[in-house]
């Protein structure tokens, strides 16, 4: 959630059952935020204790044959039946559309253009923020400008994998774990999180009660919400030139990513390595503006549903009276190129000098880590470091949040003792999100012309029976 927050402070294992407002206090936005988590905790929970994994009614999400206007099978796509479909407790709602209209599409970045053999057919759902410039309607114009809440979507896509079954349907109906296997392959899903530490180490012992060393403690003027996310997927880095190929990335912001700017206008130019884009805005002040050198990266709706990791663009140049700024790279993929996908610049506050890290070919930093599981200690700023476990696989999107205060000196990161010296250190951290929720539609084999066998459809989901009419 790349909001404007102050921290996240939900956590199940805590056993919250509603948070209490005392009078005459400070309201903050992570209480409220903690109550609305705390409610769809419950219910999450409670559907999918009822339902299981996954299930639905009638022919919510049933894949079938899609046939054009002259009643001949439309080749290398499909239809998705309309309906309430839950996966992981998540309500997914269809009005019923075809494989190729979805939002976003390609959604399959390793599919061929023509669907062809033996394919299984499945459900990614997870949630995704969403900002005033991200959907209309949202912020009261009668405000004058300000923005206020946001929101959280649930985003759901339609997605095929190769499934060879010539002999016989694989059990993915009856045994939810082998589906979870078969995705767990295809490195779609992971079993085991990847782990992050971080922490503000006091390096230097202070020799006058009245001076604090530089290199100590968090040494940031304002309290700030620091995003880490993993910008390209892979493993960690082992700092050799052969495993740079398959090594992470990764990107930090000190305001959670949330510094956004809306895009009116894009302009590539291939020759030059430019693209030259108008903004709405340039920020609301300098804090939260842009400046030479800052790394941006272009996005709108259909790069965020399919989870892309272009290369983030330089800023080398803004006119403040024309409102563009001239970025060094190129916009990949048409992103920007629809005022309907509303296209936004995200600012990320990393640089590519960082100490500790190394510069990528995409303008993030390597996720670096030695040979052992202690990892690699990598510098953000104002004190802060990160290291990432080794070996580990990291995949686009994961992120851990690090409240930073000035009160305190430190940041607020969980602690746990070592088990040789029982001294208390920061502890290692699975990613807060984003948590994809996965199930099985269907079983489908099509010809090399990409033409569906209706023979061949074998349903998966797991229909529920209603006990009203």
């Amino acid at each position: 959630m790349k909001g404007d927050f102050t921290r996240n402070t939900f956590d199940p294992l805590h056993r919250f059952s509603r948070v209490l407002m005392q009078q005459g206090r400070v309201q903050l936005d992570a209480d409220w935020n903690e109550q609305a988590d705390i409610s769809l905790h419950l219910l999450r929970s409670l559907a999918a204790d009822l339902i299981g994994p996954h299930g639905g009614v009638g022919t919510a999400f049933q894949i079938g044959q899609r046939a054009g206007d002259d009643g001949r099978p439309m080749p290398s796509d499909f239809t998705i039946g309309a309906g309430n479909y839950y996966v992981g407790g998540v309500l997914c709602e269809s009005t019923g559309q075809n494989y190729t209209a979805q939002s976003g599409y390609k959604v399959d970045p390793g599919m061929p253009e023509i669907l062809k053999g033996d394919l299984l057919v499945y459900l990614d759902v997870w949630e995704r923020h969403v900002s005033h410039l991200e959907a209309e309607g949202m912020r009261e114009t009668a405000l004058g400008g300000p923005d206020t809440a946001s929101r959280a979507r649930v985003e759901w896509q339609v997605k095929v994998i190769a499934a060879d079954f010539n002999n016989e349907p694989p059990p993915f109906k009856e045994e939810y774990a082998s589906f979870l296997n078969h995705l767990s392959s295809a490195q779609i899903y992971r079993e085991n999180k990847p782990l992050l530490m971080a922490d503000v180490p006091q390096t230097s012992a202070a020799t006058d009660a009245c001076v604090i060393p530089a290199d100590s403690r968090y040494r940031g003027i304002e309290n700030q919400l620091y995003r880490v996310e993993v910008h390209k997927s892979g493993t960690t880095w082992d700092g050799t030139a052969a495993g740079k190929a398959g090594a992470a990335t990764f990107k930090w912001s000190r305001e959670n990513g949330s510094v956004v700017f809306a895009v009116s206008d894009v302009h590539v130019n291939s020759a030059s390595n430019v693209t030259t884009v108008t903004l709405d805005s340039l920020g609301r002040d300098r804090k939260l503006g842009l400046s030479r050198e800052d790394l941006v990266e272009l996005v709108d709706d259909a790069y965020a549903l399919r989870n892309d990791a272009d290369p983030l663009l330089r800023v080398i140049d803004i006119d403040e009276e024309s409102m563009t700024v001239t970025l060094e790279g190129q916009a990949l993929n048409g992103v920007g190129s629809g005022s309907h996908l509303h296209p936004m610049l995200r600012r990320w506050d990393h640089r590519l000098d960082a100490a500790g890290a190394k510069e990528a070919l995409d303008g993030a930093l390597m996720v670096q880590a030695n040979a052992t599981n202690a990892g690699h200690w990598l510098k953000l700023e104002d004190g802060i470091q990160v290291r990432f476990r080794a070996g580990d696989i990291y995949l686009t999107g994961d992120y851990w949040l690090i409240p930073a205060r000035t009160g305190t000196g430190d940041i607020e990161w969980p602690l746990e003792a070592d088990p040789v010296t029982r001294t208390m250190g920061p502890a290692w951290a699975a990613p807060q999100g984003v948590a994809h929720r996965y199930a099985p539609l269907s079983l489908l084999r099509f010809s090399n012309d990409g033409i569906m066998n209706p023979d061949g459809v074998v349903d998966l989901r797991r229909v529920l029976i209603q006990l009203w009419a």
